[in-house]
C-alpha cells in the first residue's frame, strides 16, 4: 500500500531563536548604516571643496618628513602663502586630510610638484578663509558608498524574515503556478560575480601589477646605491601583526640625488617575522648595494626585481575567481535549462503537465548512472574544503603569530573556534569521501528507464570491488517532491518523501554480490516533474551497508511517465 505523507512548514522556532536570528542579522545592518554614515559623511565633506574659490599662492617650503613611529612614515610637509580678501594667510595642507604614505617616492612626487618658491593655486574655504588646500580629494571614494548596501539589505530583510510566517510551496499543489527562472540566476549571477570581480582584483593587484613591473624593470638602469637605512616594520592590526622589508637607500641619478625605499615591486605586510628579518641583515645601514632606476622616472627604484615567495600568495584570490567562474557557468546553464523547459503546470493526469524522458531512455536495456558519483563527492567537497581552509588560515596564522610574540587576542580567538571546527569537519568529509573510492560500486542495469504507472521493471544488480565486507544490501523504490522556496534573503529546499517501496533487503553475504529483481510503479503514482521551484523524482536506491569502510547509498533515478489522455468519446 503506498504511503503518501503531506508536509507543511512551522514557524521558526520559538521566540529564542527569533532573538537570537535577530541579532546576527542587527549586526549586518549596524555595521552597513555605520559604515554608510561614516563615508557619507566623507563624500560630502568632499564634495564641499568643490565650491570653495581658487586662490594663487606661493609655496615657503617643501619637504619629505620622517616619522619612523607611524604606520605610513612619509609625510609632505609643505608651507604655503596666498591672499584672501585682502588678508595673508599661510597654510600647512595640502590635501583635506594630511598627505602620507609607506612609499617615499609617493611624497617625493608632491615635492617636485609643489617645490620650494614655486607658483601655484590653493582651494580656499570662504567661511573660514586660515583653511585651504592645494589640490582636491579623489571623488572615486564615492563608489564605497555602494559597499555597505549589501549588508543594509541582508540585515533588513533578515530581521524581516526572522518574524514573518515561512512560506512554503508544499504547502500548496506541487503544480499550480508558472515558472519563471530567471529572477533566481539573475540573483545567483549577481552573488557568484562578486566572487569573480573581487577575485580577478586582487589578483590583477597582487600578481599580474608586480609581474608586469618586473618584465618593464627589465631595461631600467643598474646602478649603485648606498644604504641608509633598513628594518623589519610591524604592522599592528585587529587579526594580529604582519611584517614587511623597510629599507631606506640613496643613489645617484643623472647627476642628482634620489632617495627610495621600494624592495620589490609587490607592497604591503604578511606574516612571518624571520624571512624578512633575514632580508634586512643582507641589507645593514652603510652598505652598498645594486639597485635597479626607471630611467623615464629617476624617482623610481627598486632593490629586487625578481619574484619573491611573498607574490605566491597573490594566487589565493583564484579561488574567489574559481567560484565566480563555477557559479556563473551554472546560472547560464540554469538559465538555458528554464527557458527551454519552463512550463505553465497543470493538475496531474494531463500528459501535457508532464516533462517529456530523453529518447535513449524509452527502452532498455539501459545501465543507470548514479546522480552523484562518489568521484563528483569528493572534488565537491575538496572545492568547499579548500575555499573555506583558505580563506580561514589567513585569520588563524595572524592569530597564532600574536599568540607567538606575546600579543594574543581571547575574543578573536574564541570568534574563530566555531569556523575553524567547521573547516576540519570539511576536512573530514574530503578524507571519508577519499576512503569512499574503494568501498564497492553498484552496477544496476533495467529493462526500461520510464515507465507509466502500474507497470513493471526488470532489473539486475552487480558489485563490485570488496563485496566480502558488505554485510548488507537494500533496495528500494522512492518518490518525492523538492520545493524551493524564499524566506527573506535565504533561498532554501525542502525535501518530503511520499513513497517508499521496498524491493530487496539481503543480509547473507553470498548473495548480495548479483542478483535480479522486478519492480512495479504504483498505479496511483504521479508522474515525473521538473520545474523551477517543484520536482517530483522517482529513484532506485541501493544501499549497502560496509564493513569498516563507508556504507554506500547510490540514486539511480528512473522516470514515471503520465497517463496518456483518454480518448474523445464518439457521438
Amino acid at each position: 500500500m503506498l504511503n503518501l505523507r503531506f508536509v507543511t512548514m512551522s514557524r521558526p522556532s520559538g521566540i529564542p531563536g527569533r532573538l537570537f536570528g535577530s541579532l546576527f542579522f542587527v549586526f549586518f545592518l549596524g555595521m552597513g548604516v555605520l559604515f554608510l554614515v561614516l563615508t557619507t559623511k566623507e563624500v560630502v565633506k568632499r564634495g564641499e571643496t568643490l565650491r570653495w574659490p581658487i586662490v594663487p599662492c606661493t609655496i615657503v617650503s617643501s619637504s619629505v618628513a620622517a616619522e619612523k613611529s607611524s604606520e605610513n612614515p612619509f609625510r609632505f610637509a609643505v608651507n604655503y602663502q596666498y591672499q584672501f580678501r585682502g588678508r595673508s594667510y599661510h597654510s600647512q595642507r595640502a590635501e583635506l586630510s594630511e598627505t602620507r604614505s609607506g612609499n617615499y617616492r609617493d611624497v617625493l612626487r608632491m615635492v617636485e610638484r609643489y617645490p620650494e618658491k614655486a607658483q601655484a593655486i590653493c582651494y580656499v574655504n570662504p567661511a573660514h578663509p586660515e583653511e585651504a588646500i592645494l589640490q582636491r580629494s579623489s571623488f572615486w571614494f564615492a563608489l564605497l558608498l555602494v559597499v555597505p548596501i549589501p549588508f543594509i539589505v541582508i540585515g533588513g530583510l533578515g530581521i524581516w524574515a526572522m518574524w514573518q510566517p515561512p512560506t512554503s510551496s508544499l504547502t500548496q499543489p506541487a503544480f499550480s503556478r508558472t515558472v519563471s527562472p530567471r529572477t533566481r540566476s539573475f540573483s545567483l549571477a549577481l552573488f557568484f560575480s562578486i566572487f569573480l570581480v573581487a577575485g580577478l582584483a586582487a589578483f590583477a593587484f597582487l600578481v599580474i601589477r608586480p609581474m608586469m613591473k618586473i618584465q618593464q624593470s627589465r631595461h631600467w638602469l643598474q646602478l649603485p646605491c648606498t644604504i641608509l637605512s633598513s628594518e623589519v616594520r610591524p604592522h599592528h592590526g585587529d587579526n594580529g601583526t604582519t611584517y614587511s622589508v623597510d629599507i631606506f637607500y640613496q643613489y645617484f641619478a643623472n647627476g642628482k640625488e634620489y632617495k627610495a625605499n621600494r624592495y620589490s615591486f609587490l607592497t604591503g605586510s604578511s606574516s612571518g617575522y624571520d624571512g624578512k628579518a633575514a632580508v634586512v641583515a643582507r641589507y645593514r645601514p652603510g652598505t652598498k648595494a645594486l639597485c635597479f632606476v626607471n630611467p623615464a622616472d629617476p624617482t623610481e627604484a627598486v632593490l629586487v626585481r625578481r619574484v619573491t615567495p611573498e607574490m605566491w600568495f597573490g594566487l589565493l584570490p583564484t579561488i574567489f575567481a574559481v567560484v565566480g567562474v563555477c557559479g556563473l557557468v551554472y546560472c547560464v546553464r540554469q538559465s538555458r535549462l528554464g527557458k527551454n523547459s519552463s512550463i505553465t503546470a497543470i493538475p496531474a493526469g494531463f500528459m501535457a503537465g508532464a516533462q517529456s524522458p530523453p529518447t535513449s531512455d524509452l527502452g532498455g536495456p539501459i545501465e543507470l548512472k548514479a546522480r552523484i558519483s562518489p568521484r563528483m563527492k569528493l572534488v565537491g567537497g575538496l572545492i568547499v574544503a579548500l575555499f573555506w581552509n583558505g580563506i580561514v588560515s589567513v585569520f588563524v596564522v595572524h592569530l597564532i603569530n600574536g599568540w607567538k610574540h606575546g600579543r594574543g587576542e581571547w575574543f578573536s580567538t574564541i570568534f574563530m573556534i566555531p569556523f575553524v571546527l567547521i573547516g576540519l569537519g570539511l576536512v573530514g568529509f574530503v578524507v571519508y569521501s577519499l576512503v569512499g573510492l574503494f568501498s564497492p560500486r553498484v552496477k544496476l542495469t533495467v529493462s526500461s528507464a520510464s515507465a507509466l504507472p502500474g507497470a513493471r521493471i526488470q532489473f539486475n544488480w552487480t558489485l563490485e570491488g570488496k563485496v566480502q565486507r558488505v554485510s548488507r544490501l537494500q533496495i528500494y523504490f522512492e518518490g518525492r517532491e523538492e520545493a524551493t522556496y524564499k524566506r527573506g534573503t535565504d533561498t532554501s529546499t525542502d525535501k518530503a518523501v511520499f513513497a517508499t517501496i521496498p524491493i530487496v533487503d539481503i543480509q547473507e553475504n553470498f548473495r548480495v554480490g548479483s542478483g535480479n529483481a522486478e519492480l512495479q510503479v504504483p498505479a496511483c503514482a504521479i508522474h515525473s516533474f521538473s520545474s523551477e521551484h517543484n520536482k517530483i523524482i522517482w529513484s532506485l536506491f541501493v544501499k549497502a551497508d560496509v564493513t569498516h569502510m563507508p556504507d554506500v547509498k547510490d540514486e539511480f533515478e528512473l522516470f514515471v511517465l503520465p497517463q496518456p489522455l483518454a480518448p474523445p468519446m464518439k457521438v
